[in-house]
């Protein structure tokens, strides 16, 4: 029906299914396809692709109801999910996951005077990507899921588009992890090209973590709660970023700790402007069991509270072949520390 009330999930599910592969979906851009989620034995309704397809959705919007924790099984529950052998091709996706906008939780889940994000009861997603491969999602505008798309076990992956308000959940909070979201995360994958713009996400606009090798990312990031762009445990990655206005934390992160695979081979543009510890950190922790060798990066930071630069070895193994180029500009201002600091054996 696509009015925004009517559950359509069996509908446009029996149109997924019978359709042959190779087949061409053409949405109406001014309806609302809407998903109630009514789900048999607890679990959730999901529109599910599973063979080659492409998708012109026109700017038509799948939404869903407010994904719950109690009751129908909503957790890690996706408004779109994809998985087997592409091509998949969606151009023009529109998603919003239904979560409330408010304000973010402390480790004691209690509000804090930072709003504007997505607050979320469980962890759900906007596009759910899983052992597929020929991956290619073109000019998606992505809202309001705890993570708004999330790429698992997958391979030859294109996204491009807006990923915004990606969201806390709040029942995973503890004193260590405040639970928050990022517009994409991609894990345990290989070959990709990410190119997106993100606003008010919680963790990061892109999360390159964990274990992944040879990918492309550009990123904008805009009033970020926590970090542009994370490169975590992963390989052989080339990235431009510019984050500004990161409210609680980090330009650009890119961390090595005990992961299955080197963090190193990372070459990239970081431009930070304003936010609350470092525009760049680059930090070989001290459990890692890799060295991190080849970072070559070219940074230019302004406006951040504490450092502009952070290079760190907290580990026994080596941190190498380090080369960056920096400036930094009015940084340090407000917690009085330094605009740049290396800490422990960095060679480079």
């Amino acid at each position: 029906v696509g009015n925004g009330v009517f559950d359509d999930y069996k509908y446009f599910q029996k149109m997924l299914d019978s359709i042959p592969s190779n087949a061409v979906v053409i949405l109406d851009g001014k309806k609302v396809y809407y998903n109630n989620f009514s789900g048999r034995e607890n679990k959730a309704n999901i529109w599910t692709l599973t063979k080659p397809i492409t998708i012109f959705a026109n700017s038509a919007l799948l939404t869903r109801r407010t994904p719950k924790r109690i009751g129908t099984k909503d957790n890690k529950s996706s408004v779109l999910k994809l998985s087997g052998e592409g091509p998949f091709n969606l151009y023009n996706l529109r998603i919003e996951g239904a979560n409330p906008i408010g304000k973010i939780k402390n480790h004691l889940k209690q509000d804090t005077d930072i709003s504007g994000y997505a607050i979320c009861d469980c962890q759900d997603f906007g596009v759910h990507i899983i052992n597929a491969n020929n991956i290619k999602i073109v000019d998606a505008d992505i809202s309001c899921c705890s993570f708004n798309i999330w790429v698992e076990s997958s391979s030859d992956i294109k996204i491009t588009g807006k990923l915004h308000h990606s969201g806390q959940v709040v029942p995973n909070i503890t004193a260590k992890d405040l639970a928050y979201g990022a517009g994409v995360k991609i894990l345990n994958s290989r070959i990709f090209n990410i190119d997106v713009e993100g606003r008010y996400n919680t963790n990061a606009t892109v999360e390159v973590e964990p274990n992944n090798s040879f990918g492309k990312v550009r990123v904008l990031s805009f009033d970020n709660l926590s970090n542009g762009l994370v490169i975590y445990n992963s390989n052989n990655i080339q990235f431009y970023s510019y984050t500004k206005n990161t409210i609680q934390g980090n330009g650009t992160f890119i961390i090595s700790n005990n992961g299955k695979i080197e963090t190193g081979n990372i070459k990239g543009t970081s431009i930070t402007e304003g936010c609350s510890w470092v525009g760049t950190y680059v930090q070989l922790k001290g459990d890692s069991g890799f060295n991190v060798s080849n970072i070559d990066l070219v940074c230019v930071s302004s406006l951040c509270d504490n450092y502009g630069l952070v290079i760190e070895n907290k580990s026994t193994k080596f941190l190498e072949n380090v080369r960056i180029d920096y400036r930094g500009e009015r940084n340090s201002t407000v917690k009085k520390g330094f605009d740049m600091k290396v800490i422990g054996d960095v060679a480079g």
